[in-house]
């Protein structure tokens, strides 16, 4: 109901902006709920007619909302940039570290399965030893590898919010603000 207004008063502001007719027509109704909804079609039989009268701001009024309407642009611009930076960012520091880490897990699964074959006297129990300890080097090799890409993804999110900064202050700079 309220977003009916809100497209209303919308294509009221952009009919006057334009300098087409400053009028409107739109339809009030009841709904089921006993509040009125607003629509530019009649919404029932008993729909009210209203006409909805714009009166244009002054020029310099409009003037400063395009040029609102311009940072705001511009910021999510910025906004739209700095996600696309981090989306990238991460997948730099991530790509590479999944595709390590799979390797890395087939080959303790493969280890795994084995030992699971193992024959059950002291030379099998010696063998396991063995396994295990390289099970252990390479679950410790995905920890470095993930300590790795954090901190490169940190480096990289950093360097986003840097250039981030810097595009603010070149519209700034710009703009005389």
């Amino acid at each position: 109901m309220g977003t009916r207004i809100g497209w209303l008063a919308l294509a009221a502001v952009a009919t006057a902006w334009h300098g087409a007719p400053l009028a409107q027509t739109a339809y009030r109704c009841t709904g089921p709920d006993g509040a009125p909804i607003f629509s530019q079609n009649p919404c029932a039989d008993d729909a009210e007619e209203i006409q909805i009268k714009v009166v244009a701001p002054p020029q310099g009024d409009l003037d400063e909302a395009g040029e609102r309407a311009r940072d705001l642009a511009a910021r999510v611009s910025l906004e739209n940039d700095e996600a696309a930076c981090l989306r990238r960012a991460e997948d730099r520091a991530y790509r590479p570290l999944n595709s390590r880490v799979s390797q890395l897990q087939r080959r303790i699964a493969y280890l795994e399965a084995q030992i699971a074959q193992r024959a059950n006297n002291l030379a099998g129990a010696t063998w396991e030893a063995g396994m295990r300890e390289e099970i252990a080097s390479l679950h410790q090799a995905i920890a470095t590898e993930r300590s790795t890409a954090s901190g490169l993804a940190a480096s990289y999110r950093a360097q986003c919010a840097e250039d981030r900064r810097r595009r603010e202050d070149q519209a700034r700079a710009a703009g005389g603000g």
